[in-house]
């Protein structure tokens, strides 16, 4: 996980304000192309995503004033590499290519997940639809 963890926190410090605003503008199209992913073998991996938009939109919107911009960032990133059309397994490959996005995914949540899980919390979302947990 320690790999998957530097890339995160690598690509999370180059997320800006900026960034943020255009991801969070961009935010339903990339929700919408979210429903069209093959989750096979990753069945969380929708639910998580959909989730740290949520998170990413509400902080935008500045509905979440008491959460770490690292967080916001981490999920951004997350997002936007999800979204990317190449990346370093091309989602073109089925599932398989779906590997590195449900990586990031997952150590997003893992890392800050104090925060995410407070914010599921806040929302009366059920964490178990969001990670692996029983």
């Amino acid at each position: 996980m320690s790999e998957i963890s530097s890339f995160l926190h690598h690509g999370a410090s180059h997320i800006t304000p900026a960034k943020l605003d255009k991801l969070n503008h961009e935010l339903p199209l990339v929700k919408a192309e979210l429903t069209q992913l093959d989750d096979t073998g990753y069945p969380h991996l929708i639910n998580q995503l959909n989730f740290l938009a949520e998170f990413v939109e509400d902080f935008a919107e500045g509905k979440l004033p008491h959460t770490s911009f690292h967080a916001v960032a981490a999920a951004a990133f997350t997002l936007i590499y999800a979204h990317r059309v190449v990346d370093l397994i091309p989602d073109s490959l089925g599932p398989t290519g779906l590997m590195d996005d449900s990586a990031l995914a997952r150590a997003t949540i893992i890392i800050f997940e104090k925060q995410l899980r407070s914010y599921a919390d806040d929302r009366s979302i059920d964490w178990s639809e969001i990670t692996s947990e029983a």
